[in-house]
């Protein structure tokens, strides 16, 4: 699990939804790169619908992989967004790990 302050407030969950959107097969992500005083700040949130998940067992399982795979990370300069597709349920934590870092460098923020 994040630190809170690692994960994004209700109230600035509306600016970053209206970053730069990357798409991959387990995921969407998007993404708004922070400068200045900021920039050595990531924070992240996960986002799992019942779509994708019917139980919330299963919702807070695939979250708990995401926020586990960004914890190892490294350091981000900026916020993003993770809204999940249903082929993530079946995919690895390695898998998870490799798909986050590559998609959070193709939005310029890792």
């Amino acid at each position: 699990m994040l630190k809170r302050t690692e994960r994004i407030r209700r109230h600035d969950f509306g600016k970053v939804a209206l970053g730069r959107a990357s798409h991959t097969p387990l995921f969407t992500i998007r993404a708004l790169p922070v400068e200045g005083e900021l920039g050595a700040s990531k924070q992240f949130s996960v986002v799992v619908s019942k779509k994708v998940a019917k139980t919330a067992v299963a919702r807070n399982a695939l979250r708990r992989k995401v926020y586990a795979a960004l914890a190892e990370s490294g350091p981000c300069r900026g916020h993003a967004i993770f809204y999940m597709k249903p082929e993530a349920l079946q995919a690895s934590y390695e898998t998870m790990r490799t798909v986050i870092g590559q998609a959070l460098k193709s939005s310029h923020i890792a």
